[in-house]
């Protein structure tokens, strides 16, 4: 009778008792800024993503914040059409910030044109941003 009574009392209870997040205490976060490598200027609209988290786009002044990233050793892609692709090796630790700055070098391709301006308006959408030409 009284494993019972604790056993429903639980039953009642559980509903009511905040749970941790286990992914939220094995993420980090990776911040940066993407700059062109020849003028240092920063550079807009850089796609940057890490596998698993949402993707994000740099802002004006080039930089960028991707949050809840799986800590360990991680790829970071970035893709722009005037860049080209570009991969940096991040390590992330769980409850930290990771900050990296990124010096593109410009690899203009037409090819790259339409499938960027795809993707920009993808991300844009994605982060609440305006859908621009």
């Amino acid at each position: 009778m009284k494993g019972t009574l604790v056993g429903l009392l639980l039953i009642a209870v559980a509903p009511f008792v905040p749970l941790q997040s286990v992914s939220a205490q094995d993420t980090g976060m990776v911040s940066g800024r993407v700059d062109d490598g020849t003028t240092l200027r920063p550079v807009q609209d850089v796609a940057v993503s890490v596998a698993g988290s949402q993707p994000t786009l740099t802002d004006n002044g080039g930089y960028f914040v991707v949050a809840d990233v799986a800590a360990g050793p991680r790829a970071l892609p970035l893709n722009h059409f005037g860049y080209g692709e570009h991969t940096e090796s991040v390590v992330v630790t769980a409850g930290a910030e990771f900050s990296v700055e990124i010096r593109l070098s410009a690899q203009a391709s037409n090819s790259h044109l339409l499938w960027w301006r795809l993707r920009r308006r993808m991300l844009r959408s994605a982060v609440g941003r305006p859908a621009a030409a």
